[in-house]
């Protein structure tokens, strides 16, 4: 089946996204031993999981309300709540792809609210969520409705544009309760019980099948490598996409040389604000295809015909300059041009003939005419595109992609 027009994905937490049993265990089991009672396995814990901590230690201890016990649990589980919990395959990698699709994420748990957070941090998930609700967030948890039909409220959401996911009867129950569609994880706790009895709109057996039912079906025709750079780029996504593609090769049309670092600083003709957007295209390509990428600087040299002063270029390179810097605090991984410091430097005749022995260098040293160019000389650290293995980059990304 096919989810259409969903915005909001309200996932449950335990049993969904990680498996916390092991760390719950551990503090079942101090707590147990610390009121001189038998201790339980971690299999038999696991089936009492999912209906907050009152539930879990009535369980435990087969007496309601005991509240040295819950003391003694709470404070436990507090000082140890991500030792041993982890998160189930692809959860990380299918959260990172709805969000940079542009879905909206929140959390709707059982858990006390004050244990989400930390656990989230210490599994670097927690920057992809608008919303955390614990069973202490509001007068009513789930299987009731309330915590549904608030994070819609809350987040700006109708009904028809949510879906909630879950591993047991409480989210579907609450799904349902709130006219929710709703996704079942076929893992995770649910006390040993079918989940389809409850009657999910559908279930699944791996969590990066959501990408599945909530991908639209895109068909890209032709385009070399730029058709197939968007299927790559989509595919990464999770959306389901389509390649038809004429040519036995994706080596078509006019090889690629450069990558300019930003455009601007080679071609005075195009406005800054064109020159900032293709430094970032320029990183988001060798980001896609970083084994195509040739290191090499580039020199902006200027002959003594044109009516330029070398040093016009300065106020757009340092501009790019800024740029680059601010891409690199956005994201790290965008530290693809060298060094902020290093990303332009001005050359004298005496800096590039010290550099005649250097790869590049040798060759542009010894072809120089002194007489005929302005002074100084401009080198930007640039990159060249290999055409050949650009498009057996992508030719065996592709293949990745497919379907066997």
């Amino acid at each position: 089946m096919q989810f259409k027009d969903k915005k909001l994905l309200l996932f449950d937490l335990d049993g969904t996204l990680i498996d916390s049993v092991p760390d719950l265990a551990a503090s079942i089991n101090f707590m147990l031993q610390q009121l001189g009672k038998k201790e339980f396995s971690e299999n038999t814990i696991r089936n009492w999981v999912g209906n907050g901590a009152k539930i879990l230690l009535q369980r435990a201890l087969n007496e309601p309300n005991n509240t040295q016990a819950l003391e003694i649990f709470l404070t436990h589980y507090k000082n140890n709540l991500c030792n041993n919990t982890t998160l189930y395959p692809f959860v990380k990698q299918t959260l990172a792809k709805l969000y940079k699709r542009g879905f909206t994420l929140a959390i709707i748990t059982n858990k006390p609210f004050e244990f989400i957070e930390p656990i989230l941090q210490k599994l670097e998930i927690d920057s992809y969520f608008s919303l955390l609700l614990g069973a202490n967030s509001l007068k009513n948890k789930k299987p009731h409705k309330e915590p549904l039909e608030y994070a819609c409220k809350t987040l700006g959401f109708t009904k028809q544009e949510t879906l909630m996911i879950g591993d047991s009867k409480n989210d579907i129950l609450a799904a349902q309760e709130a006219n929710l569609e709703s996704i079942a994880v076929n893992y995770g706790y649910n006390y040993d019980e079918d989940i389809q009895k409850y009657n999910p709109t559908t279930i699944i057996e791996n969590f990066e099948d959501i990408l599945t039912l909530l991908s639209p079906k895109v068909a890209i025709i032709g385009g070399g490598i730029a058709g197939s750079s968007v299927a790559i780029y989509l595919g990464e996504l999770g959306i389901d996409t389509t390649l038809f593609e004429q040519n036995s090769s994706l080596v078509d049309g006019p090889p690629i040389c450069h990558l300019h670092s930003g455009g601007g600083n080679l071609y005075r003709e195009i406005s800054d604000k064109q020159c900032l957007q293709l430094l970032k295209e320029s990183i988001e390509l060798i980001r896609l295809y970083p084994f195509s990428i040739d290191l090499r600087p580039t020199l902006l040299i200027t002959p003594k015909t044109d009516d330029a002063n070398p040093l016009d270029l300065l106020p757009r390179l340092q501009e790019l300059q800024k740029e680059y810097a601010r891409l690199i605090q956005q994201d790290p991984k965008n530290k693809l041009l060298g060094e902020v410091s290093n990303y332009f430097t001005i050359l004298s005749k005496e800096d590039l003939l010290q550099k005649k022995n250097q790869k590049y260098f040798d060759v542009i040293v010894k072809e120089i005419d002194f007489s005929k160019i302005k002074l100084p000389i401009i080198m930007v650290q640039e990159y060249g595109l290999n055409i050949f293995r650009l498009a057996a980059s992508a030719t065996l990304m592709l293949q990745e992609l497919s379907p066997m």
